[in-house]
Order: structure tokens, then C-alpha cells, then sequence
């Protein structure tokens, strides 16, 4: 096993569902996810969970304060790499798929004719735009990163 399996994707998810469970608790979204409730969640030694933060925050797979050379790292959960590394959301290719059916469906769904021939067009260009440019499209309407 290696450290990814063994550390660093528990950690991660662990944070994914402490940060799912305050947000459904009404926890403002900027909060902090305390470290012992991660290693707790995971199953591991702190001194790993803290390890897996800062390396998760250095990848660039979590949002936190700290890290560093202070070793002290304060999560808020995960970006957008993040949620692609554990699958909780659709990674590019992913999105490059699904979106022309999308559109082609509520084209289907419409009786309104200018209406229709809009999402038939939107759908077409959404074929042909590359897997990346929707993926940095919706990271900026997001604001996730």
C-alpha cells in the first residue's frame, strides 16, 4: 500500500465528510474542520493526519490555513482537485459528455421552437469545446480550484 491509500485519501475523505456534515448543520462554508475529528474519522494518528495536510495542501487537493513551515495546518475542506481525487465531482471528461446530452434533452423537453434550436446549437458547441475549457469554465463560476 501506498501513501496515498494509506494516509492521505482516508485523511481527504474524512475532511469530505466532516465538511459535508457541518454544511448540512449549518456550519458557515469558510469553518474549519478540527484536526482531531479528522484523525478520528480516518482512524489514524494525528501526527499522519497532520503529516497527509500538509502534503494534501501542498498538492493543492485541499483549502487550509497554515501549513508550511509552521507544520500547523487549519483545513476548510477540499478544492476542486480535491473532489476529483476521491470522484465526488465529475472530473472534465466527464463533464465534456454529459453536457451536449444535457442540453439535447431539455431541447427535447421544450415546445418552443427558438427555443429548442438554441439548445441544439449550445449543445453542438458544447461538443466541440475541449474537455479543459468546461472544466476551468465551471471552476470559475465555482470559484473552486
Amino acid at each position: 500500500m501506498g501513501r496515498w491509500d494509506e494516509y492521505d485519501e482516508p485523511v481527504l475523505r474524512a475532511l469530505f465528510e466532516l465538511k459535508e456534515e457541518a454544511l448540512d448543520a449549518g456550519e458557515h462554508p469558510g469553518s474549519f474542520i478540527d484536526g482531531s475529528a479528522i484523525a478520528e474519522r480516518s482512524g489514524l494518528p494525528p501526527g499522519r493526519v497532520i503529516d497527509s495536510l500538509l502534503g494534501l495542501q501542498e498538492a493543492g487537493l485541499i483549502d487550509a490555513a497554515g501549513g508550511g513551515l509552521t507544520e500547523v495546518v487549519m483545513p476548510r475542506g477540499l478544492t476542486a482537485e480535491g473532489f476529483r481525487a476521491l470522484r465526488e465531482w465529475p472530473g472534465s471528461e466527464t463533464l465534456a459528455e454529459v453536457l451536449p446530452a444535457l442540453l439535447e434533452a431539455l431541447a427535447e423537453r421544450t415546445d418552443d421552437p427558438e427555443r429548442k434550436t438554441l439548445l441544439h446549437r449550445a449543445a453542438e458547441v458544447a461538443q466541440s469545446v475541449t474537455a479543459a475549457m468546461i472544466a476551468a469554465a465551471v471552476q470559475e463560476v465555482t470559484g473552486l480550484r
